[in-house]
């Protein structure tokens, strides 16, 4: 709601911003239509921008697959009522050229998914290690269970200290 909230406030006072800055083009001596067509193409042009672009920025999480190797900073998960599926959230680094990227990650709700995750982030913490989520684990290091069955992913508690790099 704050977000939509500060959306439109933004974009009021761009709007207001943009319709001063017109009228003083067309009101002043030296109006060109050259320059009030310019001014209303930037402007409508970046108007056009501030409207689409905060949606991306506002953190809405994605509902694509986790990616192999990301590292999982922290898990909320809103379980299922009568009026709503349920789903859990998780706030993961993903290794990117730049380094570590922040995203957010909407995967359906299980309870087994569930269950897991609080039992792996209960012994990173205890150790004051990481969460990783890995394809291709072999038995015994995790099952991560996206659709109720047992697969070869899952999460594994990992110290900090593997993920930097060594400069020797």
């Amino acid at each position: 709601m704050m977000e939509t909230i500060a959306s439109a406030t933004l974009i009021t006072a761009y709007s207001l911003l943009a319709i001063v800055s017109l009228l003083m083009v067309i009101y002043s001596r030296g109006f060109s239509k050259i320059l009030a067509m310019a001014l209303i193409l930037i402007v409508g042009g970046f108007g056009v921008f501030l409207v689409n672009v905060p949606r991306s920025y506002m953190g809405w999480p994605t509902s694509e697959e986790l990616p192999d190797g990301c590292f999982i900073r922290d898990v909320a998960f809103v379980e299922p009522t009568s009026s709503r599926p349920g789903a859990i959230y998780i706030w993961a680094f993903i290794k990117m050229d730049s380094g570590l990227e922040p995203r957010m990650y909407k995967l359906p709700y299980h309870k087994p998914d569930h269950e897991e995750l609080i039992k792996k982030r209960g012994e990173a913490h205890k150790v004051g290690g990481l969460l990783q989520y890995r394809k291709g684990m072999k038995k015994g290091e995790g099952s991560r269970r996206g659709d109720g069955e047992k697969d070869d992913s899952g999460y594994r508690v990992i110290n900090p200290n593997s993920i930097l790099e060594k400069t020797n």
